[in-house]
């Protein structure tokens, strides 16, 4: 899949190690890496959803309707959104996720 960033500074912390392990710690940063490795390796959403595998694709709920997260260090989540504009959405505004290949990450953190 390809993968977008929300914002530049996202992009640097997601992009460069140094700027991770300062921003997140040295642990949330390595798996913060194998998670982005895990999601560009997959053909689509629907793939780490349904396979399993560290860090646990997951689909949330009620005010981050669409949003997606994968588990970093407890208790830091990736979030990230599909982008594939109407390609992985039907006409009910449901996700088809096996249609999916562009994400958008959108945050870094506990959102519990």
């Amino acid at each position: 899949m390809q993968i977008f960033f929300r914002t530049k500074q996202l992009a640097k912390i997601c992009n460069t190690e140094s700027v991770a392990i300062k921003k997140i710690g040295k642990e949330s940063a390595s798996k913060l890496k194998i998670r982005l490795a895990q999601i560009h390796a997959a053909d689509n959403l629907d793939l780490l959803i349904q396979f399993p595998m560290p860090g646990r694709c997951h689909k949330l709920k009620a005010d981050r309707k669409n949003q997606y997260a994968m588990d970093l260090k407890h208790p830091l989540r990736l979030i990230f959104v599909p982008s594939d504009g109407e390609q992985g959405w039907n006409e009910n505004d449901i996700i088809i996720e096996n249609k999916v290949d562009v994400i958008t990450v959108i945050d870094i953190k506990d959102y519990h």
